[in-house]
């Protein structure tokens, strides 16, 4: 189980231990990607380090990015392609990251590629005895 992040948690280089903390929950989850992007400089940081400046005005793959914001959701689940998985279907959870005031500090989140998704389903299917399946709704 990985803990809760506190101020402490980062001494020193930021970058690197907010790096090796999505490395640590994209690896120790089996996600295909953990990231978290700032409300602020809208830097978008993976367990590979520093991805790119989101922009949705001016790529359109990063509309998600707005979309969601805007939604005022706490928390969504998403199926698009992803760029950085040769534009493979993922799914994506994104959520929220809010100051004691309410206030957007940005977004974090995780993807799975959905044919290792599927593997990963059927793997439960035959550990827990249950059949599970992926719908539209």
């Amino acid at each position: 189980m990985i803990d809760l992040l506190k101020n402490e948690d980062f001494p020193g280089d930021m970058e690197q231990n907010l790096i090796s903390y999505l490395r640590t929950i994209s690896g120790s989850m089996n996600y295909n990607s953990a990231f978290i992007v700032s409300e602020k400089s809208k830097a978008y940081y993976t367990q590979k380090g520093f991805n790119k400046i989101v922009s949705p005005e001016t790529d359109a793959h990063d509309i998600w990015y707005s979309l969601f914001v805007d939604s005022g959701k706490k928390y969504d689940f998403d199926v698009d392609t992803d760029e950085v998985h040769e534009n493979a279907w993922t799914v994506f959870v994104n959520c929220r990251i809010e100051d004691e005031n309410g206030e957007l500090l940005g977004v974090c989140g995780v993807s799975v590629v959905m044919t290792e998704l599927q593997d990963t389903l059927c793997d439960y299917e035959k550990e827990y005895g249950v059949k599970i399946n992926l719908v539209n709704k």
